[in-house]
């Protein structure tokens, strides 16, 4: 809780002030080899160069990735009918290629009279290939069928802001301005190469996408008396989409002509308005207290061939911070807050899910979801700078929560759903194992515990909201090594079922085996480091079992079950990092 600071964080913030100007400019390098099970090695690398020049300073850099390029999938599928009997088997390998080059800016002017103006820049142009091979075989067949899936995207994204803070007075004024494009041309694929010959590499389906973002925002901030601030200021910000979805059947003879889809061209367009204020109070030396206040005001408007119309939203955004330090190793924390979703525009129009193969028609009526969200934390630091232990509560009532409904007959979507519920609780710890003697040694443990709960909109039973798995563990183990010039960390991490629930299927994901990681750094020279990597060396493997059903799942008119086992093939990373 700190007046000027534009991210809200329960974590730690740290501010570095060098002793004295390093004079000529610094640079940093890094170049690294992926290797990825069945697809080979891939290159990544980033250069980057900063410099002062009096009050002039700037960075510049180009990058060559990203480093988390790609994946490589191995899955099994098998079909089972009502009865429990298997019906058919399905392998698959689904290689994924993801490469991007991003050159960044970004300058720094000081004025005379200490005020400062920044700008930055940024450019990605990057593409994405997605492929998967299934060979299916019915149950006491010995003939096999082949498909082949391919999903291709070409993207490129820029962003250009810049702000100027101004000491006017007894406070300072900030407006900062940002603006993002981004566009995206998308194909896919799908060919059944066993039964069908002379196939062109021709998509069943085409996405083009455009995403633009405009941003202007304005505080002021001064001390109004002793202990306490206050900050006020405004906001205004455009975002739109325009997004063309086309639809492709092949036919017999192998050509292709073009299905009619529902609200598949159409351009979103939102004005958002913010007016806000924020109060510090320092109460006393030991306690902080953050009141804040945002009115916000919206209007969307969608337009198309088949869809048209407008919404305005009003919400008044409340939010409470207080902390206090009961003694010199204990603090405790509470916030209280008036949440209000983002909306994602991509939820409005019709979008190809590749795994139904099949096309959703968007919910021009979605609507955010709103939540007061209490949180309640206590933190404790062991003596002798040992470590830190702390235990979060928590508590979010949702009104209109956004899961799957029915759309349109026979269809589903994002929709509205009514209330929801969602609570549990958070511990971490972070210890030095010093004291057993691995001096350099650090441990974090972070396992999360809760539950929630909803009405479905498909059978009106009470269950719990989906992407929140019940249990959630994070352990890692860093140690360094300064007489050996290195250091290395392992990482765990698992969580517990997730369920999900649509019109006609009902869903439960596992992880099998947690996700790992092995990271070792050597210092082989003054400026340069040599670096590995091990993603998932001992495997990760998931398990997804769904049961289908015909119509609705309120009918309970099951129609066959899945047990879909993927495992995630390890990845290793070899390469150097550097500085000049």
């Amino acid at each position: 809780t700190e007046s000027g600071l534009d991210v809200r964080t329960e974590g730690i913030l740290v501010n570095i002030v060098l002793r004295e100007e390093t004079g000529d400019g610094t640079g940093s390098w890094q170049a690294h080899v992926s290797h990825y099970e069945e697809t080979g090695a891939k290159l990544d690398g980033l250069l980057s160069y900063g410099r002062r020049l009096g009050r002039f300073q700037y960075l510049l850099s180009i990058e060559y990735g990203p480093q988390d390029s790609g994946s490589f999938i191995e899955g099994r599928e098998r079909y089972f009918a009502p009865d429990g009997t298997q019906t058919e088997q399905r392998s698959y390998v689904r290689p994924r290629d993801e490469r991007s080059t991003t050159i960044a800016g970004a300058a720094t002017w000081t004025f005379r009279n200490g005020d400062v103006a920044n700008f930055n820049v940024q450019v990605e142009d990057g593409d994405e290939d997605n492929r998967r091979t299934t060979i299916s075989t019915l149950t006491g067949s010995t003939e096999t069928e082949t498909a082949l899936e391919s999903e291709v995207a070409d993207e490129l994204e820029w962003e250009i802001g810049g702000d100027i803070e101004n000491h006017i007075g007894s406070g300072s004024l900030e407006t900062r301005l940002i603006l993002t494009n981004s566009e995206m041309d998308g194909t896919e694929m799908i060919s059944q190469i066993s039964n069908i010959t002379n196939i062109p590499d021709e998509p069943l389906v085409t996405l083009d996408r455009q995403d633009t973002e405009s941003i202007i925002r304005s505080s002021y901030t001064w001390d109004v008396r002793a202990s306490h601030t206050l900050e006020l200021g405004a906001e205004g910000a455009r975002n739109t989409l325009d997004q063309f979805t086309r639809l492709f059947e092949r036919l017999p003879d192998g050509s292709l002509v073009e299905i009619d889809v529902f609200n598949a061209d159409t351009e979103v367009v939102e004005d958002r308005y913010e007016a806000f204020g924020t109060h510090y109070w320092t109460m006393g030396s030991d306690t902080v207290l953050e009141t804040g206040l945002n009115y916000e005001y919206s209007r969307i408007e969608q337009s198309g061939v088949d869809v048209s119309n407008s919404r305005s939203f009003t919400y008044l955004k409340p939010r409470f911070d207080f902390r206090w330090n009961r003694t010199e190793r204990d603090q405790v924390r509470a916030t209280l807050e008036r949440t209000v979703s983002q909306l994602d525009f991509s939820d409005f129009v019709a979008n190809y899910d590749g795994r139904e193969d099949q096309i959703e028609g968007g919910n021009p009526e979605l609507e955010p979801e709103r939540a007061w969200e209490w949180q309640l934390t206590y933190e404790h630091r062991l003596v002798q700078d040992k470590g830190v232990v702390s235990a979060r509560l928590f508590y979010n009532d949702i009104e209109d929560h956004i899961a799957r409904i029915e759309t349109t007959d026979g269809n589903a979507g994002p929709g509205n759903i009514g209330d929801a519920e969602h609570w549990g609780v958070e511990f971490k710890g972070s210890f030095r194992m010093d004291g057993v003697g691995l001096e350099g040694a650090v441990i974090d443990v972070v396992y999360k515990l809760q539950d929630s709960e909803t009405t479905d909109p498909f059978t009106g039973e009470r269950r719990v909201i989906e992407s929140e798995p019940r249990q959630e563990i994070e352990l890692s183990y860093r140690h360094e090594i300064p007489a050996l010039r290195l250091n290395y960390a392992i990482e765990i991490e698992w969580e517990d079922e997730d369920r999900e629930w649509d019109l006609n299927r009902i869903e439960r994901d596992v992880e099998l085996t947690p996700r790992n990681s092995v990271t070792v750094q050597y210092r082989a020279f003054e400026q340069t480091v040599v670096y590995f990597e091990a993603r998932n060396p001992v495997g990760f493997t998931r398990r997804r079992n769904s049961d289908r059903y015909s119509g609705s799942i309120a009918d309970g008119v099951l129609v066959r079950s899945e047990i879909a086992k993927r495992t995630f093939e390890p990845e290793y990373v070899i390469g150097l990092r550097g500085q000049f």
